[in-house]
């Protein structure tokens, strides 16, 4: 303490007597991190765990704390925890317990956009992020500074940057907001009577992340999640919608999985809507055919451009 340094596991145990000592019952559980692997509990052998945090037992329920991360709200492992089992080393209540995840990463994008006949879009940009990924985003946050941030953000990107607006709040529970005001010139394209342009411009997945036709392992997301797009695009005057993406709902067995792609006409204004949603953590091999097909139809179904033809 005088040195103000430590272990996440001397960290930890220092949060246990600080909690022991205010009257309430706590146990240590050890565990193994992602990047350790996976406990094998018909082995008894202490090298297979590398870390561990505090149980609270508190009105009926249990409570997993870690004291080493500062963005993490309370109650909330850390991704790195989330790892199948640990041991609870307790008077009363020792043996395996679940670390399961008790929030889901949530990220939710909207734009509202102008698109004129050059090719053009103006307008706003905005990200919500809850849960996990806000954690991650607070993370890069304060590592990077706000402008290295939001050059991570827009990388790759070539847009103009009008304005900026972050509210990364010091209470956890809240979400991570920031918006951008922009000037895309790379999304759509003009040639004088017609204009393509993909109405996603942020968040599309371009490829399926599962390449390999066989998997020998299991397929870990570590948390559910669930990713939303809202679009509202004007388009110039003197165009009409020639062509418009149907829209379509693919769905992995058991609700394991879901994918909504929406989109509409009304007035002089597209609107667009897609979410994904993935309801598990982890997927076993077999699993694994239609996980890799159901990315297949999404990356298809995002890849859609809309056409306007000059009226």
């Amino acid at each position: 303490m005088e040195a103000k340094k430590g272990t996440p596991s001397h960290i930890n145990v220092l949060l246990a007597s600080m909690i022991n000592k205010a009257g309430y019952d706590v146990d240590m559980v050890m565990l193994s991190t992602r990047e350790h692997g996976f406990i094998r509990k018909l082995y008894p052998m202490a090298r297979q765990f590398n870390y561990n945090v505090c149980r609270v037992r508190l009105d009926q329920r249990e409570i997993l704390l870690d004291a080493t991360d500062k963005y993490i709200p309370f109650g909330i492992l850390p991704e790195r925890c989330l790892n199948g089992e640990g041991f609870a080393i307790s008077k009363t209540h020792s043996g395996w317990i679940k670390l399961n995840p008790t929030i889901k990463s949530r990220t939710v994008t909207s734009s509202d956009l102008i698109l004129d006949a050059d090719g053009l879009l103006k307008g706003k940009l905005a990200f919500r992020r809850e849960g996990y990924a806000a954690v991650s985003t607070r993370h890069d946050y304060h590592k990077k500074g706000k402008d290295e941030y939001q050059k991570s953000v827009l990388s790759g990107k070539t847009w103009e940057v009008v304005g900026t607006d972050f509210k990364i709040d010091e209470e956890l529970n809240k979400p991570v907001e920031e918006s951008y005001d922009l000037v895309l010139n790379d999304i759509a394209s003009s040639t004088g009577s017609q204009i393509y342009f993909n109405p996603i411009v942020a968040g599309q997945i371009v490829e399926n992340p599962f390449k390999s036709e066989v998997r020998e392992y299991p397929v870990d997301f570590t948390c559910p999640s669930e990713r939303v797009y809202s679009a509202k695009i004007v388009i110039p005057e003197g165009y009409a919608i020639d062509e418009l993406p149907q829209t379509k709902i693919f769905a992995l067995p058991g609700n394991a999985g879901r994918f909504i792609y929406n989109v509409g006409f009304a007035g002089n204004t597209v609107n667009v809507t897609a979410i994904l949603t993935i309801n598990k953590a982890l997927f076993v091999q077999d699993e694994y055919p239609q996980l890799r097909e159901f990315f297949n139809l999404i990356v298809a179904k995002q890849s859609e451009q809309i056409v306007l033809k000059k009226i």
